[in-house]
């Protein structure tokens, strides 16, 4: 039986694209199942490779969507792309248990630089020459860039003399520098101070296809560049199912005309090309719409809680997501100011905003985890999250009780990372509580949620400092993930071995160290044996390695406690790509 990839979106991933370039790669492997996959259902195939662009935005299609392929009688590969790893991977979503297993076993892989800064400066100068002349190629189709000879100045520009930065490791900044030092050196250039972003620069260029597309006859908006630029950025804030939808969200502008609100739709769906199921596209790559909208914000120019009451549910989700998004980019990009700026705005809004339930929950999926940057707003979409819930299960608590454990779960690893203990232990508490009954009923579904949220408590009881309650609470985590990982250890034996680095804490604290050495010694075997084919498992050996360590030490193993120690050293952890 010969492997297959579906394609959901029509993506090439052999083309370097942003969505590529700033990705973590998951792959899921779907064995053998089902009925044969009718390709009106799945989208268009391009040979054996295929993939599922912007997956972190669509985590319950894609649970639809693997749920479909796994009645399939083909094997079956995703791609999936994402910015980076979080809860649209790793929460239940009410998907059944054989998705679960799926998406939880996917190896999670890190792009490395597609020019490492190890090989020549020679391969990034030609990598610069050759984008320049590739993008010189298309200028003269866009009816606002001036006539030039455009080939001629590409083969002539001098590439940046600080193309070894660790900002050029990503292909789309390299891009987009060859795009912007282009244009500057054009006939037109845009009048910006020295210093400014790629982004700005080419917002300025984008801002005269603004000007002359609005004055169309089909248009003639007769509206300010300032105007036209924050529909712009609602279009990339919200976007719109129809063209009914783009005019009410436009309504929130204040200095839009309400007569003008249907032609000011009308011109934005002109402007780029929509996807399926939209009226109106918007601004690409993303990292260009993220910034513009994120400054439009920043000099008032919308009034985010009107926008927020105008919006619907999915255009709430996707405005929280973007200026999420954006303010990761603005903080990795060093400007710091402006990525607290818009975290600030938008959690000023949120403090008079109402946010729908599938908003809230579409929201906090998305979001990256971990993340430093966005630690608080995650903290308090999480929180509105379990409440919402805890409303809902009072009700229905068949329907609703399982989003409200996987909730309060989160809600208590956050509040843990943000050093509130006690809050953290009482909604883990609670998370425990529900699992437990659930996997009373349904121990199929529900056994590895109460091992997960068992094994959550007992680290969150170890930082706490209660040994006795650790131990308890680990020991039950570590009995249900062994009978787990006996019939699917690609899946669960990570998890197990996480349980085991839990509970030798309390061991050793208690002198136990030989037995808290043989469980570490345990979990460290799991991990090596996992590394090979997911390599997101690496950073979890290391707390383990080093407690290892420290009681190889204690129990008078001084040369064993070294090796230990140097593989450490040997592989040390990457920064948070996400911050």
């Amino acid at each position: 039986m010969t492997d297959r990839w579906i394609v959901l979106d029509d993506v090439d991933p052999a083309t370097p694209c942003p969505a590529v370039l700033e990705c973590v790669l998951a792959w899921v492997r779907l064995a053998e199942i089902g009925h044969t996959v009718p390709s009106s259902r799945v989208g268009r195939c391009r040979g054996d490779r295929h993939a599922v662009d912007y997956a972190g935005t669509r985590p319950r299609l894609l649970r639809r969507l693997i749920t479909h392929l796994h009645r399939s009688r083909h094997r079956v590969r995703l791609l999936l792309l994402a910015r980076s790893d979080g809860e649209w991977r790793t929460d239940p979503l009410s998907a059944t248990p054989a998705v679960r297993r799926l998406l939880a076993a996917a190896p999670v892989i890190g792009l490395d630089p597609l020019i490492p800064r190890s090989r020549s400066s020679t391969d990034r100068r030609t990598a610069f020459t050759r984008a320049a002349c590739d993008l010189a190629r298309l200028l003269p189709l866009v009816s606002s860039v001036p006539a030039h000879d455009w080939a001629a100045l590409a083969t002539a520009l001098q590439p940046p003399e600080d193309l070894s930065h660790p900002r050029y490791d990503n292909t789309l900044t390299l891009q987009l520098t060859a795009l912007v030092t282009l244009l500057q050196h054009g006939p037109r250039p845009a009048d910006t101070p020295p210093g400014a972003p790629a982004e700005k620069i080419l917002l300025e260029h984008e801002g005269r296809f603004w000007e002359d597309s609005a004055e169309a006859p089909a248009f003639k908006l007769n509206l300010p560049t300032t105007a036209l630029a924050a529909t712009v950025a609602i279009a990339a804030l919200c976007g719109a199912t129809t063209a009914d939808a783009a005019t009410h969200v436009l309504g929130a502008l204040p200095d839009l005309p309400a007569g003008k609100a249907p032609r000011t739709a009308a011109w934005l769906a002109s402007l780029y090309p929509a996807g399926p199921d939209r009226y109106c596209g918007s601004l690409q790559p993303d990292r260009i719409a993220e910034y513009h909208a994120s400054q439009t914000l920043t000099h008032d120019r919308i009034q985010l809680p009107a926008l927020l009451a105008a919006a619907t549910p999915g255009q709430q989700a996707q405005l929280v997501t973007v200026l999420a998004r954006a303010a990761i980019a603005h903080y990795n990009a060093g400007r710091t100011t402006d990525s607290g700026h818009v975290l600030h705005t938008l959690d000023t809004a949120l403090d008079t905003a109402v946010l729908a339930y599938r908003a809230i929950r579409s929201a906090t999926t998305a979001l990256p985890y971990p993340s430093r940057i966005l630690a608080s707003l995650a903290l308090r979409l999480t929180g509105a999250f379990v409440q919402a819930n805890q409303q809902l299960a009072q009700d229905n608590p068949a329907a609703y009780e399982p989003d409200l454990a996987a909730s309060l779960s989160n809600l208590g690893n956050q509040l843990a990372a943000a050093g509130k203990r006690g809050e953290a232990l009482t909604a883990t508490g609670e998370a425990v509580e529900i699992y437990r009954r659930l996997a009373a009923d349904n121990p199929a579904v529900y056994a590895p949620d109460l091992a997960r949220s068992l094994s959550n408590l007992g680290n969150q009881l170890a930082a706490a400092g209660k040994r006795g309650q650790t131990l308890t609470a680990t020991e039950e985590a570590v009995e249900i993930y062994r009978r787990l990982a006996a019939d699917n250890p690609a899946v669960y034996e990570p998890d197990l071995a996480r349980s085991l680095s839990i509970l030798a804490i309390p061991l050793a604290e208690g002198g136990d160290l030989p037995g808290a050495l043989r469980l570490t010694g345990e979990a460290v075997d799991l991990y090596r044996s996992h590394i090979g084919t997911m390599p997101s498992v690496l950073p979890q050996v290391h707390a383990p390695l080093g407690l290892q360590a420290d009681l190889l030490e204690a129990l008078g193993r001084q040369e064993e406690a070294e090796q230990v120690r140097r593989w450490i050293r040997n592989n040390p952890l990457t920064p948070d790509s996400h911050n």
